[in-house]
């Protein structure tokens, strides 16, 4: 069965687009793609695990690499440490993240609330610990950029954390740097390095939304989309993306917003002239 299964996931992946030697960043919800998979027999949710990561590696082949998001929000809402090698994944991630993170060879970067887990031939280079930023030119999100990255979205609505990302190299102004002290601890050690998250404000009910995004990547062809056995995917190109994204909050700082903040006059972000 397992082999079957996985073919059938690996001829999804190829019809998206994704090649030998890609980078690609997985969002996924495995219960639509066990529901596909188990069309005449039923499947697992661990058996539709093994066979998408199965089907991932043979996609990207070995000059390929697979992230996938490792935040523990618990690090920024309850203070709780972050040991890299150990604290779990979300639950709101799925399962995939907690199953990518106990593939041998896997890496995890040093920011809790975005960090990211990576296998495969550029897992060192994305997930250095140079560098403890959520987002912005110093994070590992730079770094898959700069690989030409590929963000897979499988089993669920559209989204992307990338997002954030292009967020904080453009600095729209419900977005701040947030400082965090709480530890983060690798091999048994705190590091020595500023733990620092592009966060947005919370007094102004702010909220994401991302069809407008969605619908410019569609018509600017940035985006393929496939649905198999009532499953959804799609792949789109994080340097796509980064460009479509930067333009458009050029012209309009609430894009990625369902509404734009009705901020205090005064306040900060809009706290006017200071003598």
């Amino acid at each position: 069965m397992t082999i079957a299964l996985t073919a059938k996931i690996k001829s999804l992946l190829t019809s998206l687009g994704i090649e030998q030697g890609d980078t690609v960043f997985v969002h996924s919800g495995m219960g639509e793609i066990a529901a596909m998979l188990g069309e005449d027999t039923p499947v697992t949710i661990g058996q539709a695990l093994e066979a998408f990561h199965t089907a991932l590696l043979e996609a990207v082949g070995p000059d390929g690499t697979i992230a996938a998001p490792g935040f523990f929000y618990n690090y920024a809402r309850k203070g709780k440490p972050f040991i890299v090698e150990t604290s779990p994944p979300d639950r709101a991630l799925g399962f995939y993240p907690m199953h990518l993170m106990r593939q041998e060879g896997c890496k995890r970067s040093l920011n809790p609330i975005a960090s990211i887990l990576a296998v495969g031939r550029h897992a060192d280079e994305i997930c250095a610990h140079t560098s403890a930023y959520a987002f912005g030119m110093t994070s590992p999100w730079a770094r898959l950029a700069e690989r030409g990255a590929k963000g897979l979205v499988i089993g669920l609505p559209f989204m992307m954390t990338f997002i954030h990302h292009v967020e904080a190299l453009v600095g729209p102004p419900h977005i701040y740097n947030k400082l965090f002290r709480t530890p983060v601890i690798v091999q048994g050690k705190a590091i020595d390095l500023p733990v620092v998250g592009a966060v947005r404000y919370l007094k102004y009910d702010i909220s994401y939304k991302d069809a407008k995004l969605e619908a410019l990547l569609r018509a600017d062809g940035a985006m393929v989309e496939v649905q198999t056995g009532g499953v959804s995917a799609s792949l789109t190109g994080f340097q796509d993306l980064q460009r479509i994204l930067m333009a458009e909050l050029a012209k309009d700082r609430s894009f990625t917003l369902a509404s734009p903040p009705k901020f205090t006059a005064g306040e900060i972000p809009d706290d006017g002239p200071r003598g």
